[in-house]
């Protein structure tokens, strides 16, 4: 007891981290009646100059502290709502991506009320709706075994599986996770959206009933608190999510999956920019336990880390149950421009699309059509005088959505109501140019009208529960032709797909960023791995221009291992990744000659720490989008062989004062970024 002659008292002092842009937490007394119940981990009110606000106790201590300190208040809940281990991955988050810890914090929880101690848990409930386990194929038995080993006693080991569209990558995950839970452990599968991971949860649902749960952005705010709550008490012992589920607290985890490893949607754009993939494995290491990296086509980061010993390689080369790959056809629209429908000025489908979607339609099968973009028109342009349609905020075109029968801007959300006239010159007609998906559903109506259309991209999934309606409509065999953007391309299993059209595969290579090839290459692989994964074989049909080009070239033949030498040493002279860490320094503010002033007196300031750290400076320049939401961009961006010398001069710039002339203009840090447009 603290009252006994000789024991040492409870801590007087807290330091609260508090979701605000602040570097460091505050240092807050604790009360009389308060002491010795207040540990790491809890969330308690606090006073923040003269208004109340709530933060995360990092720290109990008897530090000498500041004069006149203020008093936090009582814990609610009193139990911590982070444990150990994710308060330190939080902290490790806050540290690598340079993010206020507060801010981490906050985002790392569900939103749990005041004066609420939540749902109450129930026990786990065993069920008799249950699919048994398949056998596994030879190859699946030895990927099993091999990070099996790693499972009693657990240790951390970083595994990545590269499989084969079809290989049965998820049934490896499953029995892993059979092992795992059988011992009474946990296990989190990260997929990169919310469509593919609602799609997997089913799957998992169907092997574990009650004891596997969702977590993600869109569930409803009771929703994701009760799944945090049941996996924190071990009432759920699987649980599937996107990227904000890295932060799911597990009852004894044994095992961490991350899906489709290679996929940007991993990138938190806002801050804080953390990767959940590489979140998930600093994770594995601070819980001791191994973790499972999977692809069909590996980041090239992962791939070069197999290759160094960095991370152990698994492969699963063949189709499961011995199915063929589908047959890839690549068609040269120079030379086959394809029919052209009324009211079209050019058809999106080549003669060759047009005829085997007749046939799959006669055969009672599904059609798969991607299309990387959204919308009806992508450019909407006056026919006199050439003016386009702009968004006014960015410097991008609007786009034009016949659902809604207006033009929208895709980066700000800018809506506009569609004009009659061109705005420059008046007597001007408008050319309505460009494909996106709406477009794509129309042009396809007019060709098939008896067939059954499903469109699936963002646009027609903003619903809540609209990506599991779309999908339960697939599975119940209601879609002939089913139309996307990437949100189709990977991950989704239906037997029913014997055919996949690529319409625009040159699209992706047109960006200019160093990872344009490698996305261009992933996409085009994991969409043509959706057709022929039932019992009928599956054919791809992509369209392009540039027919001979090495990506096009590669992913027809499904060669990763070609692509990966032919890009890996495109970046090799260039000094990116994987040979190289990176950090974006972005500039954003209402008036131009600010953000530039401020752009370059940074890059004034970092020159000479650059040049004698070894790392190479590339800027200031204005982005490729110079406008965006209103606001102009200019970038500077560190590249540098060793990560710790990057990370220190990103610290650097972030911490300079601003100099006059810059009012108004933010700097945000990007660590490892995926996109710097």
């Amino acid at each position: 007891m603290s009252g006994s002659p000789g024991a040492a008292s409870p801590p007087a002092l807290a330091d609260v981290a508090i979701p605000v842009a602040a570097p460091d937490p505050f240092t807050y007394r604790i009360p009389e009646e308060l002491r010795g119940r207040i540990v790491p981990g809890q969330r308690v009110p606090v006073p923040l100059g003269r208004r109340r606000t709530h933060g995360y106790v990092v720290r109990v201590h008897d530090d000498p502290p500041p004069e006149r300190l203020r008093a936090l208040g009582a814990p609610d809940p009193e139990t911590p709502l982070l444990t150990p281990p994710l308060l330190e991955l939080c902290r490790w988050v806050a540290d690598y991506y340079l993010a206020p810890l507060g801010e981490v914090l906050e985002g790392a929880l569900p939103r749990i009320p005041f004066e609420g101690r939540g749902r109450d848990v129930e026990a786990p409930v065993q069920q008799g709706p249950l699919d048994p386990a398949p056998s596994l194929t030879p190859e699946q038995e030895a990927v099993v075994a091999a990070v099996g080993a790693d499972l009693d006693p657990p240790r951390f080991v970083v595994h990545h599986l590269q499989g084969v569209p079809g290989s049965g990558k998820t049934e490896v995950y499953l029995a892993l996770a059979d092992r795992v839970i059988g011992a009474g452990g946990s296990v989190l599968i990260l997929e990169p959206e919310i469509g593919l991971a609602t799609h997997i949860l089913e799957r998992v649902r169907r092997r574990y009933g009650a004891l596997a749960g969702l977590y993600h952005s869109q569930t409803g705010v009771r929703e994701r608190r009760a799944t945090w709550e049941r996996a924190r008490a071990g009432a759920i012992r699987i649980v599937v999510g996107a990227r904000s589920a890295v932060f799911v607290p597990l009852e004894r985890p044994g095992l961490l999956v991350v899906d489709e490893e290679q996929e940007p949607a991993y990138k938190q754009e806002d801050a804080p920019r953390y990767h959940g993939r590489d979140v998930a494995v600093v994770r594995a290491r601070i819980e001791g336990i191994p973790i499972l990296l999977g692809s069909a086509t590996p980041s090239l980061e992962a791939w070069w880390n197999v290759r160094s010993g960095k991370f152990r390689g698994h492969r699963l080369a063949e189709r499961y149950a011995g199915r063929p790959p589908a047959r890839i056809e690549v068609v040269d629209l120079r030379a086959d421009p394809g029919l052209r429908p009324s009211g079209a000025p050019v058809s999106l489908f080549s003669a060759a699309l047009v005829t085997r979607i007749r046939r799959r339609l006669e055969a009672g099968e599904l059609s798969i059509l991607f299309l990387n973009r959204r919308g009806h028109s992508t450019v909407v342009q006056c026919s006199a005088c050439g003016e386009m349609i702009r968004c006014g905020r960015c410097d991008v075109v609007m786009t034009f959505h016949r659902a809604t029968d207006d033009l929208r801007c895709h980066h700000c959300g800018r809506i506009r109501t569609k004009p009659e006239r061109c705005p420059a010159c008046e007597p001007g007609r408008l050319f309505y140019g460009g494909a996106g998906t709406q477009k794509l559903e129309e042009q396809l109506a007019a060709l098939f009208p008896r067939a059954r259309i499903l469109r699936l991209d963002t646009d027609s999934t903003r619903r809540r529960g609209s990506h599991a309606a779309h999908l339960a409509a697939i599975d119940r065999g209601e879609v002939d032709l089913l139309i996307g953007t990437q949100m189709v391309a990977k991950g989704f299993d239906f037997p029913r797909v014997t055919l996949v059209g690529v319409l625009q595969a040159d699209r992706e290579m047109g960006l200019p960023e160093f990872r344009a090839a490698e996305r261009a290459f992933q996409v085009l692989t994991q969409v043509a791995g959706r057709a022929g994964r039932g019992e009928s074989p599956g054919e791809v049909i992509v369209q392009t221009m540039t027919p001979d080009h090495y990506v096009i070239q590669a992913a027809a033949r499904g060669d990763f291992e070609r692509f990966a030498a032919a890009e890996i040493e495109t970046r090799r002279p260039l000094a990116y990744p994987p040979f190289t860490r990176m950090a974006h320094l972005l500039f954003d503010g209402r008036v131009e000659g600010n953000v530039r002033n401020r752009a370059e007196a940074t890059a004034a300031a970092l020159a000479p720490r650059a040049s004698r750290s070894g790392v190479e400076l590339l800027g200031p320049a204005p982005m490729f989008l110079t406008r965006l939401k209103g606001s102009y961009r200019w970038h500077l961006t560190l590249k540098g062989a060793r990560s710790d010398r990057v990370h220190r001069l990103a610290r650097f710039a972030r911490e300079l004062r601003p100099p006059p002339g810059t009012r108004g203009v933010r700097l945000q840090v990007d660590i490892d970024p995926i996109r710097t447009l």
